[in-house]
């Protein structure tokens, strides 16, 4: 075979379109496969599974470790160092078995589960005198998310509740309603420029 600079740029030439087809497949490739979900992602699911397995097993949970394991807690059940327990407690708390949780947060979990068909119900609950129902309320609406949308009024008079905690949980629902709270921008602006805590 005789080497001649036209035999070479065919070569070449193949070469670069080859390569340029193989990296064309690869960007296909990527842009249909969807990106790998966030360690967060990945701790919601594993407590709802192990939610699941214990409500069907009334056993206690098993290996799962979810310390930290989402933003709000929605999905997990537990109690703080104080031994305090909640509807949605923060991040950080270890999962417990769900013989272990009270009537409430069985009754907050059975209506976010619910979801849409609890909202009305849960937005009369908004006005309990009891500010802890008034913050749980609120986290299972943070849980329902978009669909909690009707609850936009009352959660933004609870940004003025007395409590820290119910005006905190609040704002969080808020923001997990989404687009649908946009009413409530003003109000939480004024929240965050308030806030003295560090």
């Amino acid at each position: 075979m005789v080497v001649t600079p036209s035999s070479v740029r065919r070569w070449l030439a193949g070469w670069v379109i080859g390569c340029c087809a193989i990296v064309a497949g690869c960007d296909s490739w990527q842009s249909e496969t969807p990106p790998p979900p966030s360690d967060v992602e990945v701790a919601e699911r594993l407590a709802e599974r192990d939610l699941d397995q214990a409500a069907q097993s009334g056993g206690p949970i098993e290996s799962t470790s979810a310390a930290g394991a989402t933003e709000d807690g929605s999905e997990l059940m537990g109690g703080d160092a104080s031994g305090r327990t909640s509807a949605a407690p923060s991040a950080g708390t270890a999962l417990r078995s769900y013989n272990e949780w009270s009537l409430a947060e069985t009754a907050a979990d059975a209506l976010g589960r619910i979801g849409t068909a609890s909202v009305p119900e849960l937005v009369r609950g908004l006005q309990h005198p009891n500010a802890r129902v008034r913050r749980d309320v609120s986290r299972v609406l943070a849980r329902i998310g978009p669909d909690a949308v009707i609850a936009v009024p009352e959660l933004r008079q609870l940004l003025q509740d007395e409590d820290d905690e119910v005006r905190q949980a609040a704002a969080r629902a808020l923001g997990q309603i989404g687009p649908g709270a946009q009413s409530a921008v003003p109000d939480l602006i004024r929240l965050l420029e308030s806030d003295q805590s560090p």
